[in-house]
């Protein structure tokens, strides 16, 4: 092998003597770096897109999202709790089930006679009643030990409800535009999220200036901390209200930090519906990204929700109760979610509850479906694309093997076989596109590194920005993509290796003495 390499390695160096050869190779070399360098830029733009926008999606809703099914809610577990004094006659979350002391919260000496249709209790073995709840936060520790530590895998409670926004614009240029509404979903906020966290934008000066103006104007204290980032909680009970985190469209109307509103919601009474109304006041602006629903979700704290809970709970998997299931990285989710579906069923709780990974969610599954079928294409545009540059190789080769039929012809006299002599024009054609690779990926690095500048030089030619921020952010991911380096090399070294057969098997043809007699 290590004949053939230096015969191989002989043939591809340029030489006056044999110019026409030299320019072809030289040529081939270009035509391949460049190919090369555009793609390796191309895919690892995207493939960095790829990843933001699937961590913007993920944010917002765990890896992994487990919901109640109606088996859950029309469940005696469940339903029990409307009907005993214990549990003060109301129905509970997923949150005070698990802290409950009684799984059957039930009495019977001083609750009333459960209806003839309730609902028949799931039993345990012991004849106890099952704690589904309980149980299937021990499945989640019990799969969390299932996996290494640096899946650093954890469970938590969500609550979502909706109410209509309204938010007054102090500044309207219009007067007939000072109460700003929207339909929303309320849910609560995880300052321990720390994907959500990166997405809140940083207080503008203008926001810091009008929420103290606000502040000063109910005759409260400037230095209560609601001028601070928001770290763990979001400021509650405040003298502007409840602080809530909304999207950052709502800038684009005037809407700044500490602008007042309320939140409109109907609470049952003895004979009707009542509306009722929550003070609120803008905490801050978050970044939504790509999320299809990011404009209608408002981040409140905990105690916020717990108001607007509705009186009612249905399998919805974006309203309602549910459990997240945070882990990095994200190529875990099928792995945990069929992990868990086991343990659940070897629990007898999969009936209760509906377990889906991020790509499956109903909201973000058809971008992520198509983000994987736009990188399907590139890729195949992509080798489409080498094989045409690699081509070139063939001819390189074929004029290659005319001019070195004397030196084959020795070669095959001195005992070369016709496999070492195919091995040869071969690996000429593998180390073509290898060299090629590791120029047009230099080459790649380097515009990587500048992209940000080569992007505002184009945005300036062309008097707007290239890439819209509001879609791709402020800035492309310029980030070298290890999986695109492989993918390069491998394709481009291989398909060189293939273009360089049919003139290997030309060369392997050659007759030693009919070179000679035509010589």
């Amino acid at each position: 092998m290590r004949f053939e390499y230096s015969i191989a390695f002989k043939y591809l160096i340029p030489r006056l003597k044999q110019l026409s050869t030299s320019i072809i190779t030289l040529l081939s070399l270009f035509v391949i770096s460049l190919v090369v360098w555009l793609v390796v830029v191309f895919l690892s733009v995207t493939t960095g897109l790829e990843k933001k926008w699937v961590d913007e999606l993920v944010s917002f809703n765990a890896p992994l999202k487990v919901t109640p099914t109606e088996a859950y809610y029309s469940s005696y577990y469940y339903q029990i709790d409307r009907l005993s004094q214990n549990s003060d006659y109301a129905l509970k979350t997923i949150g005070e089930k698990l802290s409950a002391p009684l799984s059957n919260p039930y009495d019977p000496e001083l609750d009333s006679e459960l209806p003839h249709n309730f609902p028949q209790p799931d039993l345990n073995s012991n004849g106890e009643l099952k704690d589904i709840v309980k149980e299937s936060w021990a499945a989640f520790e019990k799969v969390k030990s299932l996996f290494p530590k640096e899946v650093q895998m954890q469970a938590q409670e969500f609550e979502t409800a909706f109410a209509t926004l309204n938010i007054h614009l102090e500044n309207s240029q219009s007067e007939n535009s000072a109460l700003l509404s929207q339909v929303s979903y309320i849910t609560s906020y995880n300052g321990s999220n720390k994907k959500i966290s990166e997405m809140i934008l940083p207080l503008r000066e203008e926001d810091a200036q009008h929420l103290i103006s606000s502040i000063t104007e109910k005759k409260g204290p400037a230095t209560q901390p609601l001028i601070k980032k928001i770290e763990h909680q979001i400021p509650t009970d405040t003298l502007l209200g409840d602080g809530v985190l909304i999207s950052k469209g709502f800038q684009k109307h005037g809407v700044r930090v500490g602008d007042e509103g309320f939140l409109i919601y109907y609470s049952p009474t003895a004979s009707s519906m009542q509306e009722q109304r929550l003070p609120i006041y803008v905490a801050g602006f978050y970044d939504p990204g790509l999320l299809p629903i990011g404009n209608k979700i408002l981040f409140v704290d905990p105690k916020v929700i717990q108001q607007l809970r509705p009186n009612f709970s249905i399998p919805d998997k974006m309203l309602g109760n549910g459990i997240n299931l945070w882990f990095q990285p994200l190529s875990q989710a099928d792995k945990v979610k069929s992990t868990l579906l086991q343990e659940l069923k070897n629990r007898g709780l999969d009936n209760y509850w509906t377990v889906e990974t991020y790509s499956e969610y109903e909201f973000s599954k058809p971008m992520l479906d198509q983000l994987k079928s736009d990188k399907n294409l590139f890729s195949l545009i992509a080798v489409l694309i080498l094989l045409v540059a690699c081509s070139n190789i063939i001819s390189m080769l074929i004029l290659l093997v005319n001019n070195k039929q004397r030196e084959i012809a020795i070669l095959r006299a001195l005992g070369a076989s016709r496999k070492n002599i195919a091995l040869i024009f071969g690996l000429s054609g593998a180390m073509t596109g290898f060299l090629s690779s590791v120029v047009g990926i230099l080459a790649a690095i380097f515009t990587l590194h500048n992209l940000h500048s080569l992007i505002d030089w184009i945005s300036f030619l062309q008097g707007h920005e290239a890439f819209q921020s509001s879609f791709y952010g402020d800035r492309l991911p310029n980030q070298l993509s290890p999986e695109v380096i492989s993918f390069v090399l491998i394709a481009t070294t291989l398909l060189s290796f293939l273009a360089g057969l049919i003139p290997a098997i030309k060369a392997a043809l050659l007759k030693p003495s009919q070179i000679i007699r035509g010589g």
